[in-house]
C-alpha cells in the first residue's frame, strides 16, 4: 500500500510548473521574417528581425530585435502570464506601439499598453504588463499602418502556467493517469 501511495505522489509531481521565457531573437542570424513557429509559438502577421546597429532602434539585449509592418500576433498555445517587452525607436507622433491580450476564444482581455511619449523623441524601455490567462497577444500601432516600422520590440517575456499551481484540468488528467497506472501495477503485483 505504501508503494501505491508513493507512486501516486510521483505521478502528481510530474506536473509542469511555471517557467519564465525571454524571447530576444539573438539565435536568429542576419535579417528576415521571424519563422512562423519560432520558439515553439505561432507568429502571424509581418514579423521581421534584424541585428544591424540602427539607433534609436536599439535592442534591450544582444544585437537582434523584431519589428513589423502591420498588426502582428503571437499565439502561445496555452494560458500564460504575459510579462511585457522592450520597445525602442521614434516616439509620437511617428509611432505608438501597444500590446493587446486575447483569451482562449480570441476575445480581447481588458488592458493594453501604449507608449507614445508625446514629444516625438526617441524612447527605449521595458513595458511591464503582468497579464494572466493570456493565450495570444497582438502588437499594434495607434498611427497609420505605414508607421508600424518606426519601433522595434525585444525581450518579449512570458511565463508558462501563470503560477506554480497547475490548472485543474491537467491535475485531473494526471491524477486519472496515476490512478490507472496504480491499478495496473496492483494487478501485476497481485
Amino acid at each position: 500500500m505504501k508503494r501505491l501511495v508513493l507512486l501516486a505522489c510521483l505521478a502528481l509531481s510530474a506536473q509542469t510548473y511555471a517557467g519564465q521565457i525571454d524571447i530576444n531573437f539573438d539565435d536568429l542570424s542576419g535579417a528576415g521574417a521571424v519563422p512562423g513557429n519560432y520558439e515553439g509559438l505561432t507568429w502571424t502577421g509581418t514579423w521581421q528581425y534584424y541585428g544591424a546597429p540602427q539607433p534609436p532602434y536599439d535592442p534591450s539585449s544582444g544585437a537582434n530585435r523584431a519589428f513589423e509592418y502591420g498588426p502582428s500576433y503571437i499565439n502561445f498555445g496555452q494560458a500564460v502570464t504575459f510579462e511585457g517587452s522592450w520597445f525602442a525607436g521614434y516616439g509620437a507622433p511617428y509611432s505608438a506601439p501597444y500590446w493587446v491580450a486575447y483569451d482562449k476564444n480570441g476575445n480581447p482581455i481588458p488592458g493594453d499598453s501604449s507608449l507614445p511619449d508625446g514629444t516625438g523623441t526617441t524612447y527605449g524601455n521595458f513595458v511591464n504588463l503582468d497579464w494572466t490567462g493570456v493565450y495570444s497577444v497582438g502588437l499594434f500601432s495607434v498611427t497609420s499602418e505605414s508607421q508600424y516600422n518606426f519601433f522595434i520590440v525585444d525581450d518579449i517575456k512570458y511565463s508558462t502556467g501563470g503560477s506554480n499551481v497547475p490548472d485543474a484540468t491537467s491535475s485531473g488528467l494526471m491524477l486519472s493517469m496515476g490512478v490507472a497506472g496504480l491499478g495496473f501495477l496492483r494487478r501485476k503485483l497481485a
